[in-house]
């Protein structure tokens, strides 16, 4: 299973039906600061997605997507690091890649 992360942000990356790949983002949930996964876009499909907390309380940790495959075509993946509170208009960062399912 291929890992993609933040430094793949802009990337294309290339998978076949059946296949799954996973998306990895460091994530500090006492912050205020979540990652939102904007939709999960056909040919893609969401299979699991979980937290992974660092050892050190508050320190923050590993916000882990793993994606099934499921139809040929291509889609962009887009996610937003942004306040989870009712006021927040702006997101701080932003991660998209192209995924082509073949």
């Amino acid at each position: 299973m291929q890992t993609i992360g933040l430094a793949d942000s802009g990337k294309r990356l290339r998978i076949a039906v059946g296949e799954t790949f996973a998306l990895e983002l460091p994530e500090t949930p006492t912050s205020g600061f979540r990652w939102r996964l904007d939709a999960v876009p056909s040919p893609i499909t969401l299979a699991t997605d979980d937290f992974a907390a660092s050892a050190e309380p508050g320190a923050g940790g590993t916000y882990r997507w793993t994606f099934r495959a499921v139809a040929a075509g291509e889609a962009t993946l887009s996610l937003a690091l942004a306040a989870r509170t009712p006021r927040a208009t702006a997101d701080t960062r932003r991660f998209a890649a192209v995924v082509e399912v073949v």
